[in-house]
């Protein structure tokens, strides 16, 4: 079956999904509602202000891990193709898109994550676009009957594109990680001193006059 989708499959391919199955099972990751297809496509902006609304295509709201839409986010955002490419070489992981991605996220949901989900923030990436790779090449060798498509391989073509970025993400991998670590670092940093400033233990100590108090990572 991998050589319908690629020649020579990534080094993690398919053994990762393990990690946050397992990780929900023996409670290592914290359950919840998950909309499980997180992308900017379901998600409704002012005209005027550019701000998110709110998510729509709320079928496949169900429990699970906040990994799950984070994972489909980053799956979808840093992509520089479209998710049903058929010219490969067009498909790359943009690190630049991910950089910004994962510092806006942290700096509005990493007081919700644990330490062990920040750690598995790059890998919710390659973990969801290996889930997809295996539901398109499902549907595409059961003929065609969730997805819907427009030529007789279109399933099949969009499974060869997730392992296409699958690849691109493990090629970058040491810089995906450095790129979390240094977000995580800066949100640790930006906390710290947020609740030193509102503590009144720090008034004269100094710390509401240090120079990262007031900067926003």
């Amino acid at each position: 079956l991998i050589s319908l989708v690629s020649e020579k499959p990534p080094t993690f391919l398919f053994w990762g999904v393990l990690i946050l199955s397992d990780g929900l099972a023996n409670g290592a990751l914290k359950r919840g509602i998950t909309h499980n297809d997180t992308k900017l496509n379901n998600i409704l902006f002012d005209d005027a202000t550019g701000e998110a609304i709110c998510l729509i295509d709320l079928d496949t709201v169900m429990p699970g891990t906040v990994l799950f839409d984070t994972g489909d986010l980053i799956r979808t955002a840093a992509n520089t193709a479209c998710e049903d490419e058929q010219d490969l070489s067009k498909v790359h992981f943009d690190c630049n898109i991910f950089k910004a991605l994962i510092g806006g996220y942290l700096s509005t949901a990493g007081g919700c994550l644990t330490a062990y989900e920040k750690s598995l923030i790059a890998e919710s990436g390659t973990i969801l676009t290996q889930i997809m790779a295996v539901r398109f090449l499902t549907d595409y060798l059961t003929g065609d009957i969730y997805y819907k498509t427009t030529r007789p391989t279109h399933n099949l073509d969009r499974a060869r594109t997730q392992i296409a970025l699958i690849k691109s993400m493990d090629s970058q991998w040491e810089q995906l990680q450095r790129i979390v670590e240094c977000n995580r670092d800066c949100w640790a940093k930006y906390i710290f001193f947020k609740q030193a400033a509102a503590d009144s233990r720090f008034y004269g100590t100094g710390a509401l006059n240090h120079p990262l108090a007031y900067q926003k990572y």
